[in-house]
């Protein structure tokens, strides 16, 4: 290599720094205490939420995710690998796959599911700890049928045509 050259090599997709969302110092208490509200709060979400870590297995997919997609929840979904867990959804798969290879996350995108037809609305976010690092990622999507108004644009857009409100108002 030259005094000019620079060697660029790409890390690999677990390691990449991220940049998250603010986080409160160091220094402030741990929120272990109340664990229980976080996990409550995302069983109480009207969205699906699915979350997995860096190795792939899964943390979390609370029951509006399997209702969505049509799955049976079993009580070893926790630990197992999301590509297993989401075989006969294969499309939500390649998404959370995409998580950590991916510079910019889809945000308020959809994704019609090929087995049952339905469009979901979908986010899909990082999740990394105090330090910065990366712990996992998150998927967050609602069903798109008329009657889940302000979900997805274009799916209800004629619904809120027919209403006289423009999309914008709600998103």
């Amino acid at each position: 290599m030259g005094d000019n050259e620079i060697q660029v090599t790409k890390p690999s997709r677990r390691e990449t720094p991220t940049k998250g969302p603010r986080r409160p110092p160091p220094d402030q208490p741990s929120a272990e205490a109340g664990d229980d509200f976080y996990r409550d709060m995302v069983w109480s979400m009207q969205n699906g939420v699915i979350a997995i870590r860096p190795d792939d297995t899964v943390t979390v997919v609370n029951d509006i995710a399997y209702r969505i997609l049509g799955l049976t929840p079993e009580t070893t979904d926790v630990g197992r690998p999301f590509s297993e867990i989401l075989r006969d959804a294969p499309e939500i798969a390649q998404v959370l796959a995409s998580a950590f290879d991916l510079s910019h996350l889809p945000n308020r995108a959809e994704l019609r599911l090929q087995a049952s037809g339905r469009v979901i609305g979908y986010t899909l976010s990082r999740v990394v700890d105090r330090s910065g690092r990366l712990s996992g990622a998150a998927l967050f999507f609602k069903d798109c049928r008329p009657r889940s108004f302000g979900c997805c644009r274009s799916t209800n857009s004629s619904v809120w045509a027919g209403r006289g409100r423009s999309n914008a108002t709600y998103a």
